[in-house]
Order: structure tokens, then sequence, then C-alpha cells
């Protein structure tokens, strides 16, 4: 009656013949039975992997329905959207991820699973209440938005209590640009379809390297998942792409897996293979770590030091990630300018590519300073505007002097 499934994209790993789907139902008073009685929920966790260092660095909370039979969560929520009981069932889930967060490793986020129409309703907004410091809000793209405006709200306020924003299943429905473009995530995730069978395909290589540049240009991380084979993984990293989940890495399982270590030192080879044909490539560019200068950051909660004469300080977390810019407006004043999504870059960016990405942001944010953070996040300095722009021309000008020295030696 039932058999294994081949993919992890968002199913509990269990499917059903056509023959058993027929007989197969969840009732209302099932649902009702699993809000009175959360205990027969299981949270299932599922590591997302940095594929430069081959570390851990966030877990996806998936709910697992076992004691109700075999059916996939997925029909348990449809069924709950069928009844009028979408919200409550989502965020009984998102309650029961969260009391699991005290156990989460340190330095690893917490993706949790939110359905975008639902992300205002009175159950949700409570179970995302406090302080969501460490907390991915996953929105699923399969569902189509009417009302932007509020939504983005709703993550702004998520953003101010700490959380980080991912998009799901991008490629795999017709809204995903609109999304992106509108909800501005840090993390976007490409559909399993576009994953599957990437090491043989280069057109789907060509298409994940093509929304990887454009999310880097959102100022966003791209995160490949339903990675099901070694080869699929090699190309994955070869590609660039730099955070990934799936069954070759993992399957979800009680909290919280880790990592084979011999698979953390293919992927940290791999990844190091890449970096030593790309610093070949690229031998003369121009990094964003090249550029940064001396930071001045405090802490969540803290006051700006009366005594400082810094005109630039970084609010960062426990976590020592960037969370706000704050500026000085206009000299000897001490009041301060706050932006709450600073720019993050990696050290290793393409300083002509991050130019770029910085003319295509809003106008009240365009000429502020970058943060430059490190694989996990971390902040390790900051690059002005005008710096940027200085070395970039003084690159240009130094080539076009070497131009025309080859060419006077001809």
């Amino acid at each position: 009656m039932v058999s294994q499934a081949t993919s992890d994209a968002g199913s509990s790993g269990i499917i059903l013949t056509p023959q058993a789907v027929e007989s197969a139902f969840v009732s209302r008073q099932m649902i009702m039975d699993v809000l009175v009685n959360p205990s027969d929920v299981r949270i299932h966790m599922q590591p997302i992997v940095d594929l430069q260092s081959g570390h851990i660095v966030g877990y996806e909370a998936l709910s697992r329905f076992g004691t109700q039979g075999a059916l996939a969560p997925d029909r348990w929520f449809s069924e709950a959207a069928r009844f009028g009981l979408a919200a409550e069932l989502e965020a009984m889930a998102i309650t029961k991820s969260i009391t699991l967060k005290a156990g989460l490793p340190a330095n690893r986020f917490l993706s949790l699973n939110v359905s975008p129409n639902l992300i205002g309703t009175e159950p949700i907004q409570a179970a995302l209440s406090g302080d969501l410091t460490g907390i991915l809000v996953e929105l699923t793209e399969h569902v189509k938005l009417h009302d932007f405006q509020s939504t983005i709200s709703a993550l702004d306020n998520f953003r101010d209590r700490g959380a980080m924003i991912a998009v799901d299943d991008t490629g795999s429905g017709y809204s995903g640009l609109q999304m992106l473009t509108k909800l501005r995530p840090q993390i976007v995730k490409l559909d399993r379809e576009l994953v599957a069978g990437i090491d043989t395909d280069d057109v789907k290589a060509a298409l994940a390297r093509m929304l990887g540049d454009f999310v880097g240009l959102l100022d966003g991380w791209i995160l490949a998942e339903g990675i099901e084979t070694l080869p699929e993984l090699d190309r994955i990293i070869g590609l660039g792409i730099p955070l990934a989940q799936g069954w070759v890495l993992g399957r979800p399982g009680p909290p919280f897996p880790e990592l084979n270590p011999s698979l953390s030192r293919r992927i940290a080879k791999r990844s190091g293979e890449r970096g030593t044909r790309d610093r070949a490539r690229r031998a003369n560019r121009l990094v964003m770590a090249d550029l940064i200068d001396q930071t001045t950051s405090i802490g969540i909660g803290e006051s700006v030091p009366c005594e400082t004469k810094a005109s630039l300080i970084v609010r960062i977390d426990e976590h020592l990630r960037p969370t706000e810019l704050l500026i000085r407006k206009g000299e000897g004043s001490s009041n301060w300018k706050c932006t709450r999504t600073p720019m993050k870059v990696r050290g290793d960016d393409d300083a002509s590519v991050i130019l770029e990405r910085l003319l295509l942001r809003d106008l009240n944010t365009r000429f502020e300073p970058i943060t430059v953070v490190d694989q996990a996040g971390r902040l390790t300095g900051t690059v002005r505007m005008e710096a940027l722009i200085s070395a970039l021309l003084s690159k240009s000008r130094r080539q076009n002097h070497d131009l025309e020295n080859d060419s006077s030696t001809r």
C-alpha cells in the first residue's frame, strides 16, 4: 500500500499508491485531535550545509504525523485548509518546532515553513511572537499573493525581531520572480525539479547559475534543495551555489542530525578545488576583503558609546552577524541614522559585481556602507561606497596603463 519516496522536497518520505490514496483521508476530527494533543506530531530536522566549509549552518523543521497513518504532511496541511484550520495547524507546528530551538547547536539557524497567505493570521502571529533571532521564516511559492504590502509589513516586523526570510521552491511556480523582487529574501531555495539531474543537464546548470546571480543582486544567497546524489552535489558545488540540503547530505530525522565527517571533507575538498580554479582565472581581480575598513561594532541592546568618534557603527547579534547600520548624521552630530537591513557580501566577492548590485538598490540605501561577512555570516568589516568606486577606478587606470605599455613595446 505504501512505497518509499525518491524526493525529500517537503514530503514525509512516504507516498501512497493510487489505490491507497483513494481510500485514505484526513478528517476534520483527526486534525482537531492533533491540535488538542500536539504530542501526536513529531518534528524532524533536515540539515542545511555550507558548501564552502562543509559544515551544517542550519536545520529545516518538518512535521511528521506518524501516529495518524501514512499520509504525507502536505495532505494534512491541504485538508486543514479545506476545513478552515490551516493557520491553526501551521501555528501548532511552528510552536512545537520553536520549543526545540533551545537544543539547537551554536551558530546554526532554524528554518520554519510558513504559508505566505497565512502570515497575518492571529495563530501565526502568536506562534512567531517575541525574539526571532536565529529563525529563518521560509515562505512557499505555491500560493499566489494578492496583498504583497501586508505580507511585506509582516516580514519587516519579523526582521526587526531578528528573523531572516527565505522563499521556497523557486522555479516551481509562476509567481517566483515577483515574490523575489518584492519580498527581497535573504535565502532563495531552488526547487528540486531544477536540481534533479543537474550533473548531466547543462541547461539546468545554466539556469541555476543565472538564478544565483540574480539572487546575489538582491543581496541574498541561493540554496539548492533536494540533492540526492553525489554527482548532483559536485555539480552544485562547481556552480558556486553556497548552501544546500537533500538526502545525500542528511535525511530529516530527530533533532539534530550531524553531517557525515567523510562527506564534510569531500565538500571542503571540492570547494577548495573550485576556489583554486577561480583564483587562477581571476588572479588580478579586486575583492571586497581588499577594501575593508576598521569597524566599530556593538551588541543588540547596547547604547552607542558617548565618547566614540566613529561615524559608522554596526550592531551585531549574539552570533556576531550584522543586524543594523548606525550612520552618524553630520559632523559632530550625536544623532544616528539606522538601517535595519544592511547589505551583506562575502570577502571573496568581486568588487565590480558588488558595485553593479549597489546600483540596483533602493535610492535611499544605495550609497550606504556595505557589511562584509564570513561564510557563517559573521561581521569581518565594512566597505564605504566611495572606497569601492575609488579602488575600481584605480584598477581600471592601472589596466589601461599596462595596455598602453604593452602596445608601445610592440
